[in-house]
């Protein structure tokens, strides 16, 4: 059969990530970014040339938030196609499955690792090869792109990790690949980038000398040290007195405060790095620390040294004392209730009124800089009556170890018990007063259950929804639930 003018494009995006957590917790690899361009759209890129019209991109985890990316940047460039994926298939497979093998040849390349390099030249080449699948390499390593003559070749494409299966194999022109098979290699990557050392790849921006790029309308208010080069990608900030040393990437919308020193690391899209940080061969993602050494990671919870831009809260400084304060209104409110609480829990267990309880929470203020939450002594009056046995958590919300919206607390044997990653979608909310899991569940429902609640809080997580759940625990007060015995209000 002859070729068709141009052959079936796939591009696989269905790798699971799990080799560069914590980086792919939210972010599927193929989103991730190397000098400020996502792999996706470097992937992209380098099918122009071929001029396509229409492509089939395998999907699995976060499938919306490609799909969505491809809308926002390629909107009418191309016609894409999205095949779903279990995650790291073989492609004939996944194609099979979705009825997408009615084309003449095929060109495949993952989308989920870094290659540049000339396609037009490697799909003339393998037509004339005549070899049915061949896979390009780069310095005799596969560079994750394959042109098959036909369905029937596509079954010597590997899913994840990559093989050759003892195909034919064509040098890739002018080409560089790297699978980014951990964080070490994901931050090499990005440095070398900056050094110019991966052909074909351009920084975005324009040169403000002195070894620095900038991005559309990012904003740098000191000149790098001497030797040092430096990329802001767009809208991102650096303040005054900040020292920028040797190779740094600052991503999209990211700010790194006054009087800080950033050496040879990589700060991901949207990341907040605070005032008098210092950081050195380190990946910054939100308010997770990473040593690209060793893959170490810090979660840190102030706000005031890293945060997450997308999911920030008010800075520490301004939302604590908010907080508090709100504490102390409502314990002012609740005055009346306390004799009551006090009488019931004497009535029902004299010998033990009330009873002490160890949480996780935010850090006192006296350990701000603290990088995981602390452990805190909390009471509650020793009755079945919900809104009565909640009062004493009140002090908590007052010393700033609650805040008022947030996750249900955890006792540090629960925290512990979490083995699957989406448990740990909690930790990405505060513990709180308020939240729907507190509204809703019971505390001897399981934990499972109720960290599967605090998960999609998470998710849907913004000031409207907090102030529903505010009204929603006004009402609530005054219903059956909140006075019933042994209930959760």
């Amino acid at each position: 059969m002859t070729p068709s003018p141009l052959p079936r494009i796939v591009i696989l995006a269905d790798r699971n990530g799990h080799d560069l957590l914590p980086l792919t917790r939210e972010t599927p690899v193929a989103l991730l970014g190397v000098a400020t361009r996502t792999l996706l759209d470097l992937c992209i890129d380098s099918l122009l040339p071929l001029a396509p019209t229409d492509i089939d991109v395998v999907v699995c985890a976060h499938s919306d938030r490609i799909r969505q990316h491809i809308e926002r940047t390629r909107g009418g460039q191309v016609s894409a196609t999205y095949v779903l994926s279990q995650g790291e298939e073989a492609p004939r497979k996944v194609l099979h499955r979705a009825g997408r093998l009615l084309a003449s040849d095929y060109l495949v390349l993952r989308a989920d690792m870094l290659r540049t390099g000339d396609l037009a030249a490697f799909v003339s080449a393998a037509r004339h090869l005549q070899a049915g699948c061949v896979s390009a390499v780069v310095g005799g390593e596969p560079a994750g792109l394959w042109y098959c003559a036909s369905e029937n070749d596509l079954d010597a494409i590997p899913g994840w990790p990559l093989d050759f299966k003892a195909m034919a194999t064509l040098q890739l022109d002018n080409g560089h690949s790297d699978p980014l098979t951990d964080l070490r290699a994901f931050h090499r990557s990005n440095l070398q980038a900056l050094a110019g050392h991966i052909s074909a790849l351009e920084l975005p921006g324009r040169s403000a000398g002195n070894g620095l790029i900038v991005g559309r309308n990012a904003r740098c208010a000191v000149r790098p040290e001497s030797n040092a080069q430096v990329l802001l990608g767009q809208g991102a900030q650096v303040f005054a007195g900040v020292s920028l040393r040797g190779k740094v990437l600052i991503a999209d919308h990211a700010i790194v405060d006054r009087d800080s020193l950033i050496e040879d690391s990589v700060i991901l899209p949207h990341s907040y790095i605070g005032p008098g940080v210092e950081l050195r061969q380190a990946i910054v993602s939100g308010n997770s620390l990473i040593r690209a050494d060793s893959g170490a990671e810090l979660t840190v919870v102030d706000a005031f040294l890293l945060a997450d831009l997308k999911h920030a809260e008010l800075p520490a400084r301004i939302a604590a004392p908010l907080h508090s304060l709100a504490g102390v209104i409502l314990l002012v409110l609740s005055a009346p209730l306390w004799p009551l609480a006090a009488f019931m829990a004497w009535r029902e267990h004299p010998n033990q009124p009330i009873v002490q309880h160890e949480f996780l929470g935010r850090p006192a203020a006296a350990m701000a800089a603290a990088i995981q939450r602390q452990s805190y002594v909390g009471w509650r009056w020793n009755t079945s009556i919900p809104i009565l046995r909640a009062l004493p958590q009140l002090l908590a919300l007052i010393r700033g170890q609650l805040r008022l919206f947030g996750t249900a607390p955890l006792s540090p044997a629960e925290a512990n018990g979490r083995d699957a990653d989406w448990q740990h979608l909690t930790d990405k909310a505060p513990p709180g007063l308020i939240g729907p899991t507190q509204l809703v569940l019971r505390p001897d429902d399981p934990l499972e259950e109720r960290l599967l609640s605090d998960a999609f809080y998470v998710r849907q997580r913004n000031l409207r929804v907090d102030l529903s759940l505010l009204l929603r625990a006004g009402i609530s007060l005054f219903g059956p639930r909140a006075w019933r015995r042994g209930a959760q209000p």
